[in-house]
């Protein structure tokens, strides 16, 4: 304790002392647990009403009803599905202490004594803790709502009462995390909300739940992670105290943790939004729950006439906004930083990485469809949340479809997307230009300047996920080797520490990005390798032509020798094939993509894995393309799709900054003059990136970066962002598209 205390504040001591002191006064007896009175219904109040099922059953879409109702008989059977896994054993009666991947159970001693945290004692406490959190109450509160089976909430209520028997207040493992508890009040409530006069769900049972929401509630107070994760844990928790306090008004406490729930989520949120949206632990899985926390705080907010401002509705929307931006039209994310598997309010069954649900919940909260996924997957949230009139008249809210080309610069997550494509047509790169999340970093990955393409609407190139928060594999998914980037000399690009520690932090910075009709084009550099013993900065440049393909440089500055390593993690499912020349042949879901390597790395592929959720891995190969470095290098990489003039190889020219890409309709010139003046053809060009295609008489010219186009009668000046697209008119002159 008096370790962890050393560099901190005078208020962080005094208020971690006061929460120890609290505990352990309450451990050995001191603290008295007194019932806790309860004035009037003891059913919760909610800013959502009770589901009408006739409703529900004539709008529920077959597919969620289906899945819905299968995920509820595979819980009559105690099987659950846990973040990524499913259909899970816990053993009949239900232990709710065990990891059973682990066959590991946690001793059920007072709270604090419980190490949860290690594996060797434990096993993966999260495995444990996902039924602990009782979402299984809401499905089947549903699966009644749909077929007014008694089966399902009586089960419920069975399993509700054994585990109020077998977790008495503050004993074991599901008592360790005040968020877990937040969770689990929360799946009480809309339980409740689903079900309250169904079978077996009596008034004791109801007065039962509304006594330990109580209880957890006072928990949650005392031991709020102010101090030890001031991210989605404080949110969360305080969304649970709002939660709680306007739900049970007549509990003893609840004005005053609604009241204190609210002001912790108001403190929070302009320091976990940046002001592009971007939540600031770097993680998209947690972006989203930052939209579900605050969307639904606002909701509770309102309910007990407290006030919601219009700053706060619009930082909000900025969230829910930047959330969409790296979706893909479909509602599914690439899974940039951490992704812990888990959900707020999983009233439908999502594939892996879908946030569709929390994109068609915040379009309809602020009335805003260019929120909205293209896709109508996820909108049954609303029906069973905010009613059959919400899920109507969100199909008449006018969606953009695919969302433009994007730079969240606070944020750092650039997005390259073709103009004018159709969902099934999307083109989406994602480019992981942000910083290393921010002070503890605990959510980040080493995955500086990664990128995660999409095409036609289907992943290729994708971000491996998070696998697990312990251990060897917990270091695999974190590391950069496993991004799509490029490791030097086999460090990683921010130096790992513990599970959720690092030791050295890159500072990576968006330099540039900018967009014309028909090419984009974004720039990046980290740091993270500056502390070799020959400093190396890696700068990564990406051009995107419309309808052909992207460009990728890879500068590595450097004035000794490096080993260096670029890889290209593919999806699972992916087939793949490589020939003589390195030319790697990608087909997932009848979509195809061509990567041609810079003929100075030497290509092959490797069977890995990739992990789509939590504890889940799935084999996946891996382009991995390495070369040795006697100084300085730059390498570039060109991909696309085989009918859009995709690559067939890459050959190197004799400057050395430029290279010919050979294609189905012929041969283009791509260059990366980094500011030095270099000639290709007509064009001299002393900017960032340069592209020659098209007939040798009168090519199309690209041009990006600050810097200074020049070409027989026409000279363009560039700016940073600026990227410039020229062709040869019938009359022989040059004219700028743009």
């Amino acid at each position: 304790m008096i370790g962890r205390l050393r560099n901190r504040s005078t208020r962080e001591i005094r208020e971690r002392l006061a929460q120890f002191a609290w505990n352990e006064a309450d451990r050995i007896g001191l603290v008295r647990a007194p019932r806790v009175p309860l004035v009037g219904d003891h059913a919760p109040r909610t800013p959502w009403a009770a589901p009408d099922a006739a409703t529900v059953l004539a709008l529920l879409p077959d597919r969620d009803r289906d899945t819905l109702l299968a995920r509820a008989d595979s819980l009559l059977q105690l099987r659950f599905d846990v973040l990524g896994l499913r259909g899970q054993f816990f053993g009949s009666p239900v232990n709710w202490h065990a990891d059973p991947l682990s066959s590991r159970e946690a001793p059920r001693t007072w709270w604090t004594k419980v190490p949860y945290l290690d594996h060797s004692v434990v096993g993966d406490h999260k495995v444990t803790w996902e039924p602990n959190r009782h979402q299984w109450f809401m499905t089947l509160a549903q699966a009644w709502v749909l077929t007014g089976d008694a089966r399902y909430t009586e089960h419920a209520a069975a399993q509700l009462r054994a585990w109020l028997a077998a977790n008495p207040p503050k004993v074991g493992i599901n008592w360790c995390s005040a968020l877990e508890l937040a969770f689990r009040v929360q799946s009480w409530i809309h339980g409740l909300r689903l079900a309250a006069t169904a079978p077996g769900i009596t008034p004791e049972l109801c007065e039962a739940l509304a006594q330990a929401a109580a209880v957890h509630a006072r928990h949650i107070e005392r031991n709020l992670s102010t101090w030890f994760s001031p991210n989605t844990h404080i949110t969360g928790e305080a969304l649970a105290l709002l939660a709680v306090g306007t739900a049970w008004p007549g509990l003893s406490g609840a004005r005053r943790w609604r009241e204190r729930g609210w002001r912790i989520l108001l403190h929070w949120l302009p320091r976990h939004v940046r002001n592009d949206g971007v939540y600031f632990e770097q993680s998209t899985w947690y972006q989203a729950y930052t939209v579900d926390f605050y969307v639904a705080a606002m909701e509770w907010a309102r309910l007990a006439g407290l006030t919601v401002t219009d700053e706060t509705i619009d930082r909000v929307r900025l969230a829910a906004h930047a959330l969409r931006t790296v979706a893909r039209a479909n509602g599914t994310i690439p899974l940039i930083g951490d992704d812990d598997g888990g959900s707020f309010l999983p009233l439908r069954v999502a594939g892996f990485g879908d946030v569709g649900g929390t994109l068609w919940r915040a379009a309809w909260c602020f009335g805003d469809g260019e929120i909205a996924p293209s896709s109508r997957s996820g909108a049954s949230t609303l029906l069973w949340l905010n009613g059959a009139e919400a899920f109507s008249r969100s199909a008449d809210l006018p969606v953009s479809g695919v969302c433009e080309s994007t730079a969240l610069r606070d944020g750092g997550w650039a997005v390259l997307r073709e103009r004018n494509a159709g969902a099934s047509h999307e083109h989406m790169l994602v480019f992981d230009a942000g910083p290393h999340g921010t002070a503890p970093h605990g959510h980040s990955h080493a995955d500086a300047l990664s990128i995660d393409l999409t095409v036609s609407g289907v992943p290729l190139i994708v971000d491996p996920g998070t696998g697990a928060y312990m251990g060897a594999r917990r270091n695999h998914f974190r590391s950069t080797a496993a991004h799509n980037t490029v490791t030097i000399d086999g460090e990683d690009s921010s130096e790992q520490g513990s599970s959720f520690k690092w030791k050295t932090v890159a500072s990576t910075v968006l330099e540039a990005f900018g967009t014309s009709a028909s090419a984009q084009w974004t720039a990046a550099s980290h740091d993270g390798y500056l502390r070799l013993p020959d400093p190396v900065r890696h700068r990564r440049t990406i051009l995107r032509v419309a309808g052909r393909y992207w460009i990728m440089f890879d500068d590595i500055e450097a004035a000794a020798p490096h080993t260096v390593v670029l890889t290209l993690q593919l999806a699972h499912g992916a087939e793949v094939t490589q020939d003589a020349n390195g030319l790697t042949a990608v087909s997932r879901d009848d979509v195809r993509l061509s990567v041609a390597l810079d003929p100075a790395l030497t290509s092959h592929l490797e069977l890995r894995t990739v992990s789509p959720a939590y504890a889940l891995e799935v084999p996946a190969h891996a382009i991995v393309g390495t070369a040795e470095t006697t100084h300085g290098a730059v390498f570039c990489t060109a991909f696309g799709n085989p009918a859009e003039s995709g690559p067939l190889r890459v050959t190197r020219r004799a400057d050395a900054r430029s290279w010919l890409v050979h294609h189905a309709q012929g041969t283009d010139i791509v260059a990366r003059p980094a500011s030095v003046e270099i000639t290709v053809g007509p064009a001299t060009f002393d900017g960032q990136a340069l592209l020659l295609t098209g007939p040798e008489g009168s090519p199309r010219i690209i041009a990006a970066g600050a810097g200074v186009l020049q070409l027989p009668g026409l000279r363009v000046p560039l700016r940073t962002d600026d990227i410039c697209v020229v062709s040869r008119t019938p009359d022989g002159a040059w004219s700028s598209e743009t």
